[in-house]
C-alpha cells in the first residue's frame, strides 16, 4: 500500500489521526493522537498492518515508547567500592 493512501477503505481514520497500533488475533487496537482507543477488524489483516507500517504508525509489539533506545550503564555494586583494609 503507498504512503500516499492517508486513507484505508472502510477505515474512519486518516493516518495522521493514528499514534500506534496493536494486534490481537484479528482485530487491530488502534490508540489515536488524541488519545481515544479504537479497535478496527480489517478484511486483510496484513495490507491494513502494511498500510499502518508504511504511514509511520507505530507498532507497540516493536516499539512500546517506554523502553530508553540507549544502553543502560552498567550496574556497579557498592561492595566494589568500599576500601579493602
Amino acid at each position: 500500500m503507498d504512503k500516499k493512501d492517508i486513507f484505508y477503505p472502510d477505515f474512519n481514520y486518516a493516518a495522521p489521526q493514528l499514534s500506534a497500533f496493536s494486534l490481537c488475533i484479528d482485530i487491530f487496537i488502534i490508540s489515536l493522537q488524541n488519545g481515544d482507543i479504537i479497535r478496527f477488524k480489517p478484511p486483510d489483516i496484513t495490507n491494513f498492518g502494511d498500510w499502518l507500517i508504511a504511514n509511520g504508525v507505530r507498532d507497540i509489539a516493536v516499539d512500546d515508547g517506554i523502553t530508553s533506545k540507549q544502553q543502560p550503564e552498567p550496574h556497579v555494586s557498592l561492595k566494589s567500592k568500599r576500601k579493602t583494609k
